[in-house]
């Protein structure tokens, strides 16, 4: 349909060719850092919310940068944020020209998470269970 609508409005002798970008996965586990008494569940929620947004609004062929996505963590409330929140991808992800960087709740989690004071925070705090869900490895964070 795309193609069909560009050929009618191009000029005669012009050549037009509509080319899909190639989905780019990008996961991303986050460590974190929250305050006692903060509400955890919410705040891994926004701070992985955060971190789809911003991936999920990148064009085509744009790298994904760490320093954005912890700039993005910066805004929400409860959240610690020392700029080691990030802990893969361990570097920017480059994307190529007929890419384009992707990420969901399924991609996006969180590998540990303690309080300012050291304490680990269990996963059950975030609405999982580190028993039944091996996505989730809850430890204090150095």
């Amino acid at each position: 349909a795309v193609q069909a609508s560009m050929d009618e409005a191009r000029p005669l002798g012009i050549l037009v060719q509509v080319v899909v970008a190639r989905v780019k996965i990008v996961p991303v586990q986050l460590a974190l850092s929250i305050p006692p008494g903060a509400a955890y569940d919410q705040v891994g929620v926004q701070a992985r919310a955060a971190i789809i947004s911003v991936i999920n609004s990148l064009a085509p062929g744009i790298k994904v940068q760490k320093a954005r996505l912890v700039d993005a963590l910066r805004p929400i409330p409860g959240l610690y944020v020392t700029g080691a929140e990030i802990v893969t991808p361990t570097a920017d992800v480059l994307i190529g020209a007929l890419e384009v960087a992707r990420a969901s709740f399924a991609t996006t989690l969180i590998a540990s998470a303690s309080t300012t004071t050291g304490q680990p925070i269990p996963g059950s705090a975030f609405g999982v269970s580190t028993v039944t869900t091996p996505y989730l490895i809850v430890q204090a964070v150095p």
